[in-house]
């Protein structure tokens, strides 16, 4: 095993961290000249500024490799993988084993980085943390560092590819219908006229003229008398009682027992009706087994064969359309392939992923047991139609329309593509075909 090698980030000499380690002590503005220095096993930064840990975590290099704080505060950052282990040079050589494991023909890539990062250390989680200044109130830190620019979006697609798998639930929140902000004020107000101005009153209720009126108006010193028609009260239930309105309005003078609960939300002044409001679930994420198999073969791994009926993986998806294409036989008999791209899926709160499983199950439901399905991302279904060549392919579009047309949500807007077999693309290179196909966001 090759000697473990610490990097230590400190303005002056670093902390002993024992015999077999060897250290190199560098101060934080050198922090640009590390990637020249040679393989690290770890970093330790012995000061206390965030700034420091996010510039060397966004090093390529250093993007998978562990590294922890001295300063407690700073341990807690989501990007730190905590304080010095107990045992360090054991926890290394743990680390060190599990990087061996990695392919060497693994390409580098975004996603392959995050996915390095979770399995180099076991107890990593990709999980969203409290940023009270961010306007949703939680952020995925970690994806954002590391390049994803739609971290809703790629959690979705990683999940559905089997990347990366949930682990626990972090927090739910309750955010803007109209921006999705999480700042929100809860206030009461009238139910009537839905003003702000609402006070708690105790009434009362006089039996011999029917006069409504605060409580105050009627005291007399140490007697109740009836302001209106002068009668003195005596006994509640025979003179008089309490309504139970509990509240008055001072805008309508209206009188209610339960103000109406509204939320204004506090990033775009917007004011949400209780029902109105979209929950966000934030949780932990851990690596999948889609995702170990990535690491370890350096490429993806060949998906189970599916029964008809049911989505497949990439790699039976191009096994399909290549055999379709050989075979295919005149216009009228020739299979055809359907992009159906879902632009505005709101993956970002939980109303909006139900909707998405809507959506596709109203697609699937389109299908016959024959049709080959494939969830190329989140936003992008691929579909094989193997027979009926034009009839069917304008058919399903029609239905299609239909899906677009039903308001299943106000926001999304289905945009269909077609094209009919064979193609002598796909017989030269059918993986890049696809992929230029499904990308290409010209849909008509």
């Amino acid at each position: 095993m090759m000697p473990l090698r610490v990097l230590v980030i400190s303005e002056s000499t670093g902390p002993p961290l024992g015999a077999d380690i060897s250290v190199s002590n560098y101060a934080p503005e050198d922090i640009s000249r590390i990637s020249s220095l040679g393989n690290f096993s770890a970093a330790v930064l012995a000061g206390d500024d965030p700034a420091t840990l996010m510039a060397l975590r966004a090093k390529e290099e250093w993007i998978a490799s562990p590294i922890f704080a001295l300063d407690p505060a700073l341990a807690e950052h989501p990007l730190s993988d905590g304080p010095l282990p107990q045992d360090f040079k054991a926890f290394l050589e743990v680390v060190e084993d599990r990087s061996r494991k990695i392919s060497s023909d693994l390409e580098y890539t975004v996603d392959t980085a995050i996915l390095t990062y979770l399995w180099k250390i076991e107890t990593r989680r990709l999980a969203a943390s409290l940023q009270l200044r961010h306007s949703h109130l939680y952020e995925y830190v970690q994806l954002t560092a590391f390049g994803v620019t739609n971290a809703p979006k790629w959690l979705a697609e990683a999940e559905d590819r089997g990347w990366i798998a949930r682990d626990s639930v972090i927090d739910r929140t309750r955010n803007c219908g109209d921006c999705g902000g999480a700042h929100l004020n809860y206030v009461d107000r009238c139910p009537f006229c839905e003003a702000l101005d609402i006070s708690a009153e105790q009434a009362i209720h006089c039996f011999t003229c029917g006069l409504v009126e605060e409580e105050g108006s009627f005291n007399r010193g140490q007697r109740m008398v009836c302001p209106k028609c002068q009668t003195a009260l005596k006994h509640i239930g025979t003179d008089y009682d309490r309504p139970i309105e509990r509240y008055r309005c001072r805008d309508c003078g209206e009188r209610f027992n339960d103000g109406k609960v509204k939320a204004t939300c506090l990033e775009c002044g917007s004011i949400n009706a209780q029902s109105d409001l979209l929950t966000r679930t934030y949780r932990s994420y851990c690596i999948g087994p889609a995702g170990e198999s990535l690491l370890r073969l350096g490429r993806s791994p060949d998906a189970a064969v599916q029964p008809f009926g049911e989505a497949v993986g990439r790699q039976q998806f191009l096994w399909t359309l290549n055999w379709l294409n050989e075979i295919a036989h005149g216009p009228g008999r020739s299979a055809s392939v359907v992009k159906i791209v879902c632009r505005g899926l709101p993956f970002e709160h939980d109303e909006g992923q139900r909707t998405v499983l809507a959506l596709r199950s109203q697609i699937g439901a389109l299908l016959s047991p024959t049709d080959v399905l494939l969830h190329y991302d989140p936003e992008t279904m691929l579909l094989l139609l193997p027979s009926d060549g034009l009839d069917r392919l304008q058919g399903l579009v029609k239905d299609l329309e239909g899906i677009s047309a039903s308001k299943l949500s106000g926001e999304f807007v289905l945009e269909i593509d077609s094209v009919l077999l064979p193609l002598p693309e796909i017989a030269t290179n059918a993986m890049q075909w696809l992929a230029q196909f499904a990308e290409e966001r010209k849909c008509v």
